[in-house]
């Protein structure tokens, strides 16, 4: 059997400005990470992200949705847009649920 190393410490992100406690509070409480805004990264070979150089496949853990990005600048925009679509559809469910109890 293969043991595996003790999770890391939370990171402690420096975070400024207004909501900065919400915010790493958030970050810092395991059982406030959502299924929803989950995603699997995997690097190709050769890829060096010290060197900058970052490239890969990514995927949204509850859609399926993926794509190859071959910079940090593209797998951040994959997964901005995701997290954005999901949130938009969780709200409009909300707002849907909302309306449904009301009648």
């Amino acid at each position: 059997m293969t043991a595996y190393p003790a999770a890391p410490p939370p990171l402690d992100y420096a975070l400024e400005g207004a909501g900065r406690e919400e915010m790493t509070a958030e970050i810092r409480r395991p059982d406030t990470l959502s299924i929803h805004r989950s995603f699997v990264v995997r690097f190709y070979p050769g890829a060096d992200p010290c060197a900058g150089e970052i490239s890969g496949w990514v995927e949204h853990v509850v859609s399926g949705e993926a794509g190859e990005f071959r910079s940090l600048d593209e797998l951040l925009r994959f997964i901005a847009q995701l997290l954005r679509r999901e949130d938009e559809l969780r709200s409009q469910r909300s707002q849907m649920d909302a309306m449904d109890e009301r009648n």
